[in-house]
């Protein structure tokens, strides 16, 4: 069966008899029966994108962690450079290797984790739209316009970071310090993107449908 509407006053998206205007479901319309029909033999997109979105919020919590790693192998490094002359050499070279390699693994996370969120931005934006939305007032909020400025800085740090060289203290010590300030802003930009998700999510989750007059 296909019924045809009218769009919304409001956003576009087709829209049914409420009082003298023409309102999405969304809005405050109510379909008739005829449009419940159509609505429920049409079906929805698969739950499976909740569980997608809950995973990428718990991928989230594992990069904050892995960021929060950096900082402390960093920290530690650090600490090695303070009493690098009453230290064994195998030590010193060991706590920058956990360090350099603690590092890598925190903006190879990063990268990926940018990757994902691209990936889940696409497909909720579709979700939004099979499930009647808008998807540009659903994806609109303040958290993401925060992170999307916070960002620009993190990544340009990620590409022009130097390396740690136990060769060179007071570089080494300087390199720890702003990569301790990456990994720190990186971890609350990762809260903001959860935090984002989650709003998403609770904007998108499953209601039911009004009852018809």
């Amino acid at each position: 069966m296909t019924v045809v509407s009218m769009p919304c006053v409001r956003c576009g998206q087709p829209g049914y008899a409420s009082g003298a205007d023409l309102l999405c479901a969304t809005h405050g319309g109510i379909p008739d029966a005829a449009a419940v029909e159509a609505i429920v033999a049409a079906g929805g997109p698969s739950p499976l994108w909740q569980v997608l979105t809950a995973g990428f919020a718990a991928l989230g919590a594992v990069q904050a962690c892995l960021q929060a790693v950096n900082i402390w192998a960093l920290q530690r490094a650090d600490a090695v450079i303070d009493d690098v002359s009453t230290l064994p050499r195998t030590e010193v070279a060991d706590t920058f290797r956990v360090a350099s390699a603690a590092g890598s693994l925190a903006r190879d996370g990063l990268w990926a984790y940018l990757l994902l969120f691209v990936l889940w931005f696409l497909m909720i934006g579709a979700v939004a739209t099979r499930l009647g939305f808008d998807r540009h007032t659903v994806l609109r909020h303040w958290t993401i316009l925060v992170w999307r400025v916070a960002l620009v800085p993190t990544l340009v740090f990620s590409v022009l970071a130097g390396h740690l060289d136990p060769t060179d203290w007071d570089a080494a010590r300087a390199v720890n310090q702003n990569a301790v300030a990456f990994s720190a802003a990186h971890i609350l930009t990762t809260a903001l993107l959860v935090a984002y998700t989650t709003i998403v999510w609770r904007r998108l989750r499953p209601a039911p449908l009004p009852e018809l007059l």
